[in-house]
């Protein structure tokens, strides 16, 4: 018998409430199909290397202000450009584009504020580097 779960309780989560797991022994596969299908906006989930997964944060007025501001900063580069502009600028951007756990899991992370080169205003490097470069992932 297994005993893999993973739903959302049916009364208000509260920040006092937090971490709060709402799930056990969850595959990363499975994790990604419930972010992209039934993910609440205003909260952030966390899938953990044993499976268990939490909600961790929730939105609030004074963060939910920041990513505003830094949209609106990011988007002044764009000047007058409502379409085809040379900068996207995305708030919480999990349906638009996906990217995979820094720490390799598989499981999808939906940031809170993505910039991003439109590549047709983008040049190419001329001489293609080898390999990414060496991150600082582990080192807090």
């Amino acid at each position: 018998m297994s005993n893999t779960w993973l739903r959302l309780p049916q009364d208000p989560i509260t920040a006092d409430r937090l971490p709060l797991q709402i799930g056990a022994q969850v595959s990363p596969s499975r994790y990604n199909t419930f972010v992209a299908c039934r993910e609440s906006p205003g909260y952030k989930f966390e899938l953990k290397a044993d499976g268990s997964v939490f909600v961790v944060d929730m939105a609030y007025c004074v963060h939910e202000a920041v990513v505003m501001i830094l949209q609106r900063h990011f988007n002044l580069a764009n000047g007058a450009a409502l379409i085809d502009a040379p900068i996207d600028v995305f708030g919480q951007p999990l349906l638009c584009l996906v990217y995979d756990d820094p720490g390799g899991s598989g499981a999808v992370v939906a940031p809170d504020i993505c910039v991003s080169p439109v590549h047709s205003h983008v040049q190419g490097p001329i001489l293609p580097y080898p390999a990414p470069p060496p991150g600082d992932f582990g080192v807090l």
